[in-house]
């Protein structure tokens, strides 16, 4: 005798919808007491949870895909501005070189002129790009400053029993007896 209800629709409705094995029962007009002894013996509960794990697990491979794109993107971009840096301190009149503007009678024009003394901002600007290129790259890469290392030792020393002052000295913390009150 076949059934009156398609079983395997109704449980792929369970398990990949949002409605609840009563919402089922209702909108189906089926007795609840036959839906549920279908929902315990096929165990549409854990077909349900599988299929959410699965759902999740294929987000969180589409999501480390996408930002895996674009992290290497990323990096990209880093290893362009590393060769022009690269490129900029190679040449040893880069930070001689300065651009003279001069007014004249037919308007104005712009000239590179190799001087004898260097320009401290053009250096000091390549300085703070070289910086921001290296905390760029350890972000990307994760990669701790010697500072970060140093802050995260010293967090780590205080989590323990053991501490670290700022003379570096390491020491055992004696926490007192723990009294038990009497009923």
């Amino acid at each position: 005798m076949k059934s009156k209800y398609d079983w395997s629709a109704l449980k792929t409705e369970y398990v990949t919808g949002d409605i609840t094995a009563a919402g089922l029962a209702k909108k189906y007009n089926i007795n609840p007491t036959t839906l549920y002894r279908h929902y315990q013996i096929e165990r549409w509960n854990d077909a349900k949870k599988e299929y959410l794990e699965s759902v999740m697990e294929k987000c969180a491979d589409n999501a480390a895909y996408i930002a895996a794109i674009k992290l290497a993107k990323e990096i990209e971009i880093a290893d362009k501005l590393s060769d022009v840096l690269d490129e900029a301190v190679s040449d040893k009149k880069q930070f001689y070189r300065y651009i003279v503007k001069e007014k004249g009678d037919g308007g104005s024009s712009e000239e590179e002129r190799v001087f004898g003394k260097m320009d401290m901002q053009s250096l000091n600007n390549a300085i703070k790009a070289l910086s921001s290129l290296e905390e760029i790259k350890r972000a990307m890469y994760g990669i701790l400053s010697p500072a970060e290392e140093r802050k995260l030792q010293l967090s780590e020393g205080s989590s323990g029993t053991k501490s670290t002052d700022d003379t570096g000295e390491t020491g055992v913390v004696i926490l007192p007896e723990i009294k038990e009150d009497e009923e």
